[in-house]
């Protein structure tokens, strides 16, 4: 993302730059994890609806497990059997 350069005589004689900087690399890490997080939203929703039409609550492939859990916020967990950690959607 580009910043915008000041006009002369604009600049902000108190401006720190070493800060400017770590608050627009933050600024860019985060609006890169909002992306990830809407894209990650939309395939939770996608995989809740396909495990619906196939009227399934629990599908299993191989080592990849995926359970639907129905109540007033329909969530989905997708777990692997190598890897133990439990990565669940709300």
């Amino acid at each position: 993302m580009g910043r915008q350069k000041r006009l002369k005589g604009t600049e902000d004689p108190a401006a720190i730059p070493e800060l400017t900087q770590a608050a627009e690399a933050y600024e860019e890490a985060r609006d890169a994890r909002m992306k990830h997080t809407e894209e990650e939203d939309s395939a939770k929703q996608a995989l809740i609806e396909v495990m619906k039409r196939h009227k399934r609550k629990v599908y299993s492939d191989g080592d990849l497990t995926v359970t639907l859990e129905s109540d007033v916020n329909e969530k989905v967990k997708v777990k692997r059997r190598d890897n133990e950690t439990e990565e669940a959607a709300e």
